[in-house]
């Protein structure tokens, strides 16, 4: 199963940012052909956005190429049921036959077209009559005219959707457009408040919906390919300004317009319907207000409650049975279990808190061993068995992308959710070794022998356990797999002891 993604907007970004958290965490959906995690899902993430130097979109590019650089290093092309990185997340140019050349091997889409003009170069205003350029006075504002698109489409989907029309046009649309398979499905993420997310996510539906070029070996496909969106309504707050054209106060004007057309062109029933699963998200209690940023400053916001649930959003529509879908589109809403500004696990309902919330005790507590306990290890219990962890492994390509490249980031993006004023605090970030309290809210079971107490020393003695079983049956080339993978069996076995509330 492969899903392309198409994330559009800043928000799109920040979406994709905790869908690769999840999945470096090990959460996968479940195939509904098999009742069990989809052991060959391809994820293809396609960065829509013309502001390609902001921040948002510059670190969520350093974290996906980061994960697919350790998911390639642990898997090499192999099959990966479960465990660490084990969705594999890929360019388009990286399914594209060798020697093929014609794209840029990047999750972000190429917008040479806009991003170095202003949008009356783009519609070549200078070039019409006058009754068009009087018409084009009337449709779009001078500073509308004037905008510099290369920070995107600063709250005006008018302008977003003239320039987004061009997608079908693209490279990327084409190599789209002949790898998508019978199989694939295809979700995008965008906001509905803005400028880039609400205008691009209605035409490149209907792009790909409408798509006729006979060169395309997949426009069949096109037509007909299950497709779910996640639409961000308001949940982030920004400061007032007078020299911004984006303005707080049109966040729900826009909305309420965006969701009429949604309404009448992507969901009706019909042959109008475009879209088979609609996801929608938003939050009244807004964070402290962000700068009022268009673009120029790199626009940086903070990790959000509501983007981690947004990043479930794909997973949930990959789970969702072939017969479910294509009868009339289906909209979906989430709530938590308990309205909170002090989010942790028990805010979540127990079939959201069972998918994810094992799965990430276990990435953090390989942050935390990582950091704290390895290196102290090597030479000892589990680093001796073969194929052995000497001190030249924390030099390694892998080890080094991994604990200096994405793990740290990791880290930002749970300091970040705990800033927002609906904190979303799920672990102890200040622990000093004492494990046992390390999930907020759910203490660990006290064991028999050991009372309440887990230390990493616990951990070490748990993954030589495991390590003993696996010993000498991975080669000297897969020694980051079998770090990995023998943390990953004794931390599960450690949770379904000692914190089982995580499970139910």
């Amino acid at each position: 199963m492969r899903l392309f993604l198409f994330a559009i907007g800043g928000s799109g970004s920040r979406v994709l940012k905790s869908l690769a958290m999840l999945c470096a965490a090990g959460v996968k959906p479940v195939d509904p052909a098999t009742g069990k995690p989809y052991e060959n899902l391809e994820i293809i993430p396609i960065i829509v956005d013309p502001h390609q130097a902001g921040r948002d979109v510059k670190r969520t590019v350093e974290l996906l190429e980061a994960y697919r650089k350790i998911h390639n290093m642990l898997y090499a092309g192999n099959r990966a049921p479960e465990g660490f990185f084990s969705t594999k997340i890929t360019t388009l140019a990286a399914l594209m036959p060798k020697g093929s050349g014609a794209l840029r091997d990047s999750f972000l889409y190429n917008m040479t077209a806009v991003e170095r003009l202003r949008f009356r170069e783009f519609i070549e205003f200078n070039n019409l009559d006058e009754s068009n350029q009087a018409l084009m006075q009337m449709l779009f504002s001078s500073a509308q005219l004037d905008t510099s698109m290369h920070i995107g489409f600063v709250g005006s989907p008018n302008i977003g959707s003239v320039a987004l029309n061009r997608f079908k046009e693209s490279d990327e649309f084409r190599a789209f457009g002949n790898l998508l398979g019978e199989n694939d499905r295809i979700f995008f993420i965008s906001s509905i408040f803005g400028g880039t997310g609400a205008a691009g996510f209605p035409i490149m539906v209907k792009n790909i919906r409408a798509a006729s070029d006979s060169t395309l070996t997949s426009r069949g496909y096109m037509r007909t390919a299950p497709i779910g969106a996640l639409t961000l309504l308001p949940y982030f707050n920004i400061e007032h300004s007078r020299t911004s054209p984006i303005n707080k106060a049109d966040f729900l004007l826009k909305t309420r317009s965006a969701l009429h057309y949604y309404a009448k062109s992507l969901t009706a029933a019909g042959g109008e319907r475009q879209v088979d699963s609609i996801y929608y998200l938003g939050d009244k209690v807004t964070s402290s207000p962000y700068v009022n940023d268009p673009g120029e400053g790199g626009q940086l916001n903070a990790a959000h409650l509501i983007e981690l649930i947004g990043a479930m959003a794909p997973l949930h529509f990959l789970a969702t049975p072939e017969a479910d879908l294509g009868r009339e589109a289906r909209a979906f809403e989430y709530g938590l279990a308990v309205d909170t500004n002090n989010v942790d696990f028990q805010s979540f309902d127990p079939r959201t808190r069972s998918m994810i919330a094992a799965p990430l005790l276990r990435l953090h507590l390989l942050t935390l061993f990582l950091d704290h306990k390895l290196k102290d290890c090597i030479g000892r219990g589990f680093t001796k068995d073969t194929p052995s962890i000497g001190r030249e492994f924390l030099s390694t390509d892998f080890y080094q992308t991994l604990s200096n490249h994405f793990l740290p980031k990791y880290w930002d993006w749970l300091e970040e959710m705990d800033e927002n004023n609906r904190h979303v605090t799920l672990f102890d970030l200040e622990t000093a070794g004492k494990l046992e309290n390390i999930v907020k809210g759910i203490p660990a079971k006290k064991g028999f022998l050991t009372g309440s107490r887990l230390t990493y020393d616990d951990l070490f003695a748990r993954i030589n356990s495991v390590s003993k079983k696996y010993n000498g049956k991975f080669t000297p080339a897969q020694l980051p797999l079998k770090l990995l993978q023998t943390f990953h069996i004794a931390v599960s076995q450690i949770i379904d002891e000692r914190f089982p509330a995580l499970n139910d």
